[in-house]
């Protein structure tokens, strides 16, 4: 019987930086609600606890040459030294084993283990505890975990990085079960031979908090198209201002909300994609900025995951424009949900097919919300519950 569960993930609340530090505390705090005693150990810049939402987090401290949220800020070099300890973390055992000894949990769930490095899996199975593990990036076989080349994703694993994540790869087998938070990125793995000993090799996909039964949204004169998330090359924002500039109508806008990746990326792309139909409104809550969008776009060059915001964008009955790339091929129903895209041709006909047939946006809202359905955290979570009973 399962009492007590670990979760582990790179950076928890208030340190979030994407989408698995959501998906972790939604998991953490509805397994709470659930009855089940859950305890979230996570890195921090110093060794601290609190308790969140009644969720109990140890922010621990792993030595390296800087804490993975001020990634975004570090130089070249820095991140080169920072993976090079990470390959293989012995600070981790000490501090992790401790914690583990204390808590005694009945199953440890690792989720980003960028910091604690894979030696936190043998710290785990030392002591005999059952672990399972969702892939969400893609950390276990590419040295900067993101499968990309000047903006380009990888097609296969590279030399480089075969070598790099070797240590990895032996370690992966001691993995319990394994979940893809799509089936793309867990055969983007399994086809490597990652997790060839695990009894359980899944997928479930990430949970989004709630569907706003009164969510109201703005009546637009003019069409809104948003594009929500990090402000950053990868995430296409580029591609997203280069094409809606060949757009040619007035009655349109873009609205782009999220963090820039970098210092005066923003101001830069202002510069050179100079548009007054184009308005960065920053960080915004989902809710606040759902309500004024008509049509998300996601335009991902690179083999997104998952796409949570797709999702989250969803409960809103907000249909999307995606690109085909990972696993948003799997959370977009191209025609019903949205559409997905392979050019920027394509890419530009289907935001003037928006425009040229509004109503088919209302349309799609019912679709948006019975898919935003099948991703509540409850259903999301009973599908862990089986995963966790299965191994213990």
């Amino acid at each position: 019987m399962i009492n007590k569960i670990i979760l582990f993930n790179t950076l928890y609340y208030p340190y979030i930086l994407g989408g698995a530090e959501i998906s972790t505390q939604i998991l953490a705090e509805t397994l709470l609600k659930k009855g089940f005693d859950v305890v979230v150990i996570s890195t921090g810049n110093k060794d601290e606890e609190d308790i969140v939402n009644g969720v109990k987090v140890y922010y621990v401290h792993i030595p390296n040459i800087f804490w993975r949220y001020e990634a975004n800020s570090q130089n070249t070099l820095n991140r080169t030294l920072w993976r090079a300890i990470d390959y293989y973390n012995f600070f981790t055992a000490a501090k992790i084993g401790k914690i583990l000894l204390k808590e005694n949990p009945d199953i440890c769930h690792t989720n980003n283990i960028g910091g604690f490095s894979v030696s936190v899996w043998n710290s785990i199975k030392k002591l005999d505890i059952p672990l399972v593990h969702t892939i969400r990036d893609y950390y276990s076989i590419c040295a900067t975990s993101k499968m990309l080349k000047n903006d380009q994703s990888c097609n296969r694993q590279c030399e480089e990085c075969k070598i790099y994540t070797y240590n990895k790869k032996i370690i992966s087998q001691k993995v319990d079960a394994v979940i893809g938070v799509s089936k793309f990125i867990l055969d983007s793995h399994l086809k490597y031979e990652y997790f060839n000993d695990s009894i359980v090799k899944d997928y479930i996909y990430n949970p989004i908090e709630k569907i706003d039964k009164n969510f109201i949204k703005d009546k637009n004169k003019n069409l809104v198209f948003g594009y929500f998330g990090l402000i950053s090359s990868i995430k296409g924002v580029e591609l997203l201002l280069r094409s809606f500039q060949k757009i040619n109508n007035k009655n349109v806008k873009l609205l782009l909300a999220g963090q820039e990746n970098e210092p005066n990326y923003i101001e830069g792309l202002k510069e050179k994609y100079l548009d007054d139909r184009v308005d960065f409104v920053g960080f915004v809550k989902p809710e606040d900025f759902f309500k004024k969008v008509d049509v998300l776009i996601h335009p991902a060059l690179w083999n997104e995951p998952f796409g949570r915001v797709v999702a989250e964008g969803y409960a809103y009955g907000v249909p999307v424009i995606a690109s085909e790339k990972g696993g948003l091929t799997e959370i977009v129903d191209n025609n019903k949900t949205g559409f997905l895209f392979k050019s920027e041709k394509e890419f530009i006909d289907k935001i003037n097919y928006f425009i040229d047939n509004r109503n088919v946006i209302e349309g799609m809202k019912e679709n948006c919300i019975e898919k935003a359905k099948t991703l509540t955290a409850d259903n999301i979570v009973d599908q862990y519950i089986k995963v966790y009973n299965k191994v213990i």
